[in-house]
């Protein structure tokens, strides 16, 4: 009986070491992820008043050939390393010459079919030369990734904190400084490629992590092998899922359209980029280290994806009802054409947390096979719904497929994840669900009366658009007060505990 509560104590010690630094982890990741906020949204405000929607229209077809090469011959040897049980260094530089001599053929690759792209695309000015710089681009960032994935698995979010906010504000910088002096689509190629030069530079030169060697074996390699490559299909799947609408809206509508397009996609996905995946950048390892721990891990997840779903629900019912006044007002009355798909984007905000969530805790328990087929499953539905879609709606109708897709994957997402977790589904969405509900009629009711005969209300007074704007805020926040105060200040003292360092039982994850 001692020795059993001897091993039960140093669970629990554990357990809530682990839960202590994945709470440091998730404060500096969340203080970077505001600063990056910020930044980005400067950043893309700027971009989109110097530049018209045609230039980031060619910009997203040449990052997409370019992707999609590096998609299609590298794996991800990232959630390997994270996942590998006894990480020394024969296993880490097994990791980086993987890692690296994938990226190199892909690079190589890239260059090659650059010039016949080009010439297929002669009515885009230096197609080849751009499409050049971004894949030394890309190359540059799989050098960067290789010292930034070992502090992920090392939890060092503190340093991945600094790299965002320092990479941001280069970005922030020169991107729209080159713009403004008619730099063009190069202004756009220099926003990607500042960011991955000052990541390099932290994280080979200040920041690393690792001293590299060259010393690996052929079962370490085999073994990076087998556990990455039905990755692939995710990854793979996951890419032409979320950029295959980026090349079918520009070839069959034109740059302009395809501008559109990936500027409301861009402002869509906003909460995905700097919030999900930061979030899941702290969820995934802590996930791993949990998994053999099914009732923590459960409270893990729950906590994950309930916060990000609420966190999701407030941004999409703020943007929704500031979209049709705050686009015009801050981006340009040429931007006028996104505020529609913008608004059909932000149904994502309320699935990306289930869909980030659930490929987090399946990658972290290593049921690669199981996410693969439903990524595989989405892109069927989504190539058959992009192909009728567009042809009837236009670039609505591409809005509306990814949106189906989303939701196809959330779903199996939800029943894939019950065989290592315990939730209830009532209790994760139905309070957000209903203030969704109800602020979306606070903050559209102008709208609503429009549609149903009130003319005069179509055209909103700026005053009346930031009225209802704060007012949709306001009810979703009362609404889910209402429903879960109790449980929002236990959850907030449990996070304090854990903050302190705390090893109750009761907040442990």
């Amino acid at each position: 009986m001692g020795t059993k509560r001897k091993t039960a104590e140093r669970q629990a010690e554990q357990t809530a070491q682990i839960s202590h630094l994945a709470l440091r982890g998730g404060t500096y990741t969340s203080a970077s992820t505001i600063v990056t906020l910020v930044l980005g949204l400067v950043r893309s405000i700027l971009l989109a008043r110097f530049l018209l929607p045609k230039v980031f229209g060619l910009a997203a077809l040449a990052i997409f050939f370019t992707d999609l090469i590096f998609r299609l011959l590298t794996l991800d040897f990232d959630s390997a390393v994270i996942h590998h049980p006894q990480p020394n260094d024969r296993t880490l530089a097994g990791f980086m010459l993987l890692r690296v001599g994938f990226g190199s053929l892909a690079a190589v690759v890239a260059w090659l079919v650059a010039a016949p792209l080009g010439n297929a695309y002669q009515q885009i000015p230096s197609f080849t030369r751009l499409m050049t710089v971004l894949v030394g681009i890309n190359l540059a960032a799989i050098l960067s990734q290789v010292m930034e994935v070992l502090l992920r698995r090392a939890m060092a979010f503190k340093q991945l904190a600094l790299i965002n906010v320092c990479a941001s504000l280069v970005m922030t910088i020169v991107a729209p400084w080159l713009a403004w002096r008619g730099a063009g689509v190069w202004a756009l190629a220099a926003e990607l490629g500042s960011g991955v030069a000052m990541r390099l530079i932290l994280v080979w030169g200040v920041l690393r992590p690792w001293n590299p060697t060259f010393a690996t074996d052929r079962a370490t390699l085999r073994w990076y092998w087998r556990f990455s490559l039905p990755l692939w299909w995710n990854n793979t799947t996951t890419f032409l899922s979320e950029r295959t609408n980026d090349y079918w809206v520009g070839a069959r509508l034109g740059s302009s359209s395809l501008g559109a397009y990936v500027k409301s996609a861009e402002y869509g996905h906003y909460l995905r980029r700097v919030l999900a995946v930061p979030v899941m950048t702290v969820a995934q390892p802590l996930f791993a280290r949990l998994q053999n721990d099914r009732l923590r891990l459960s409270q893990a997840f729950i906590r994950v994806t309930a916060g990000l779903l609420r966190l999701g629900g407030l941004y999409g019912v703020v943007a929704f009802s500031a979209a049709p006044w705050l686009i015009p007002l801050v981006l340009g009355e040429h931007w006028l054409v996104i505020v529609q798909p913008f608004r059909i984007f932000l149904l994502l905000a309320l699935l990306d947390p289930l869909l980030a969530a659930g490929e987090g805790l399946l990658l972290a328990v290593g049921r690669t096979r199981v996410l693969a087929g439903i990524r595989i499953l989405q892109l069927v539905v989504f190539f058959g719904a992009t192909v009728l879609l567009v042809s009837v709606c236009g670039m609505l109708g591409a809005v509306v497929a990814v949106n189906i897709m989303s939701m196809l994957g959330a779903i199996g997402m939800l029943v894939a994840v019950r065989r290592s977790v315990d939730y209830s589904l009532n209790r994760l969405l139905g309070w957000p669900a209903a203030a969704v509900a109800a602020a979306l009629l606070a903050g559209c009711w102008p709208e609503l009366l429009s549609l149903t005969g009130g003319a005069r209300l179509a055209a909103q007074p700026l005053w009346l658009g930031i009225v209802t704007t704060i007012s949709a805020g306001l009810v979703y926040t009362a609404v889910l007060f209402t429903g879960e105060g109790r449980a929002l200040s236990s959850a907030w003292h449990q996070l304090r505990t854990l903050w302190k360092g705390g090893s109750s039982a009761e907040s442990t994850l």
